[in-house]
């Protein structure tokens, strides 16, 4: 380890990235191999099958049954599962620090020799189907669809991460060993260890087990090509949840922190301007959220929010703007708050073994080495409200998504947002003319 980081990293002959962050005295251990494959990386043919793939991992492996899986871990007081994303599947478990070994040797064996038993795969098959229509009946998981449906179409970034129905139906274990042998290979994984443990422990222990695995290169992936776009979806609800999204900055992008103080600065929190605006002042939500989200190829700039019905009439130039208040106000004592939020974060990220073995993996899979706390906080502190302006006014500059799901009535047309943005008032809508009453007749003239 360096003074100014608390991990010890190692790359082996063949590829594959080791991670150890000791934590003596802590009395646990938390273990977790990262794997560059999700659904980015999937043709529509098979689309799902990296998440198929992880669910069949738990099913058996060479060595261990599904019973023995469980058993070593959960059985023992730890806990076990996995994730899969657009861009990796991630495997981990916390035990007690007697049980580690074993445990590494679990997900290891995973990783490495999945069964695909063919009873199992019917069986899973099952379940997968099950959650994908369970997402279905979930706004969240709709809208999220809906706006990368339009602002990536046609590319792997606007396909489900669970897969469609009709394509789980259709995989099969000979699609899985291929997808598995392509992706699941030493130059693709990253696997990172925090806890009661020494470093030469775990470098010993992953150097047996995984050193002898195939010296293959990460996986490449079709890079996204941001659209954007237009998609309404009418649907009876109590309230219309939007998401409306602008092109940002990518991962390694040296206006991210800009953009990250920004998406703080608009709807990050209480204080924030467009919680302040939009539900304070105006009581058109109960909660209002700004964020970024960053890869290798793309980036999004997202304003989420839920309003009731017609109330969306009303909302939308507030929050347009907003956004364009922030291209030209936006004040030291703002970006000093910020900062202060985003060290806070780092600090309590710390505090969980489990939160920091998953960002230092995640960290080393997407550039190949964790950052340390202080070179963030460098960056960020660089940060000046002119910057904070001049990433506010390219992001805004760009072509919007709006994603917007529930009652449609009142939700201005995705031309009068384009107005809006650009500092106009959209033309008025001619009025259609009132209807006339009717004049009263007897019943029996009617």
């Amino acid at each position: 380890m360096t003074a100014d980081t608390d991990y010890v990293l190692k790359k082996l002959p063949n590829g594959l990235t080791i991670i150890a962050s000791p934590r003596p005295g802590s009395h646990k251990v938390s273990l977790g191999i990262w794997v560059g494959c999700g659904s980015r990386h999937e043709d529509e043919r098979v689309n799902g099958i990296s998440h198929f793939i992880e669910h069949m991992l738990f099913k058996g492996t060479k060595n261990y049954s599904r019973a023995e899986i469980l058993g070593n871990t959960r059985g023992k007081g730890g806990h076990i599962n996995a994730a899969t994303s657009l861009a990796h599947t991630y495997y981990y478990a916390t035990v007690f620090p007697q049980d580690f070994a074993k445990a590494f040797d679990i997900i290891s064996d995973m990783v490495m020799f999945p069964a695909f038993d063919a009873k199992e795969l019917e069986t899973e098959r099952k379940v997968v189907l099950e959650e994908i229509r369970r997402s279905e009946d979930k706004q969240d998981r709709i809208l999220s669809r809906q706006l990368m449906q339009a602002a990536y179409p046609g590319q792997p970034f606007s396909r489900r991460v669970l897969g469609d129905v009709g394509v789980i139906e259709t995989v099969t274990r000979d699609d899985m060993f291929a997808y598995h042998g392509k992706h699941y290979t030493a130059g693709n994984m990253v696997v990172a260890v925090v806890g009661d443990v020494t470093p030469e422990e775990v470098e010993a222990l992953v150097s047996a087990r995984m050193g002898g695995m195939p010296d293959v290169p990460a996986t490449d992936f079709q890079p996204a090509v941001y659209a954007g776009g237009d998609a309404r979806l009418s649907r009876k609800q109590s309230q219309l949840a939007i998401d409306f999204c602008f092109p940002g900055p990518l991962k390694d992008d040296d206006d991210l922190p800009a953009a990250v103080v920004l998406s703080h600065i608009l709807g990050g929190g209480m204080t924030s301007r467009l919680f302040e605006n939009v539900r304070e002042k105006h009581g058109l939500v109960y909660g209002i959220h700004a964020s970024c989200w960053a890869t290798e190829d793309t980036g999004l700039f997202s304003i989420e929010a839920a309003t009731g019905p017609g109330n969306a009439e009303k909302m939308m130039p507030i929050i347009c703007r907003e956004l364009l208040r922030a291209t030209r106000d936006i004040t030291a004592e703002e970006v000093a708050e910020t900062i202060a939020s985003v060290k806070m974060g780092l600090l309590e990220s710390l505090e969980k073994a489990s939160g920091r073995c998953d960002a230092i993996g995640r960290q080393a899979l997407r550039h190949g080495i964790p950052k340390s706390h202080d070179e963030i906080l460098a960056k960020y502190g660089k940060v000046t409200p002119e910057d904070v302006k001049r990433v506010a006014k390219k992001i805004f500059s760009g072509k919007p998504t709006l994603a917007a799901l529930g009652p449609l009535e009142g939700l201005p047309s995705y031309d009068d947002i384009l107005e809006m943005m650009q500092g106009r008032e959209p033309a008025p809508k001619p009025k259609l003319p009132a209807p006339q009453p009717r004049p009263f007749l007897p019943d029996h003239l009617l």
